[in-house]
């Protein structure tokens, strides 16, 4: 994923006597982690919003679709690392590398209101990855992926104080195969957590109460490519 050192060079064109240089061409963009970018979508609508961790783009927005803009997020070296709507209050949540979520408000550009340190950290390998929330029962989902080994490590938090996991399992998929989790959906209605590594998709069962948890299995695989 290492781009090489861009190449300086010059053109030189003699021209009235004058001897121009054409400047070095811009330097190419370094690239982002594995756990960089989601997608999501309010409950109800058409509405997406996605990133590639960097650049958001908002899809069924009047006047804005597919318009590219910058993503919320806590620093300028972090990158966003997933997203999801809290349809009740209009707000967009972005989880960064810097384990830190970003609450703003549904306009375009998103306004941001509130940030919330979950004290997740990240290494080239390994982040924060995936973020889901739990209307209903009023539960923020996120999880920390370690992309060299494939585990993946669940917490839960009420949205309240989504800084405060009360529950933290993990949700490593058991296949032979590694399958880093990069992303998370919520089925309130069914109580069940969907987790995908992009291709695979694997349900887990819950059953929620005031600050507790339980899940009624491992990870089950529902749809695979």
């Amino acid at each position: 994923m290492h781009r090489p050192f861009p190449r300086l060079f010059a053109a030189c064109l003699l021209a009235g006597g004058l001897l121009a240089q054409q400047p070095p061409p811009p330097a190419a963009p370094a690239s982002k982690p594995p756990y960089a970018g989601d997608h999501c979508s309010k409950p109800g609508s058409s509405a997406t919003w996605r990133t590639d961790g960097t650049l958001l783009t908002w899809h069924g927005c009047p006047g804005h679709d597919g318009q590219a803009m910058p993503c919320p997020k806590s620093a300028p070296e972090a990158v966003a690392t997933g997203l999801a709507v809290l349809a009740s209050v209009q707000q967009l949540w972005v989880l960064d590398s810097a384990g830190v979520i970003t609450i703003c408000q549904l306009s375009s550009p998103p306004t941001p209101v509130q940030t919330i340190a979950t004290g997740l950290t990240a290494t080239p390998t390994a982040g924060p990855s995936a973020l889901a929330l739990d209307e209903r029962n009023r539960l923020a989902f996120y999880v920390w992926t370690d992309f060299a080994t494939g585990r993946s490590e669940l917490r839960v938090a009420p949205l309240a104080t989504a800084d405060q996991p009360f529950h933290r399992q993990d949700v490593t998929p058991q296949t032979p195969a590694a399958h880093p989790i990069t992303g998370l959906r919520i089925d309130a209605a069914r109580q069940t957590l969907q987790l995908t590594d992009g291709q695979t998709t694997w349900s887990m069962r819950y059953h929620a109460e005031a600050r507790s948890i339980a899940f009624e299995s491992a990870p089950v695989l529902t749809e695979s490519p």
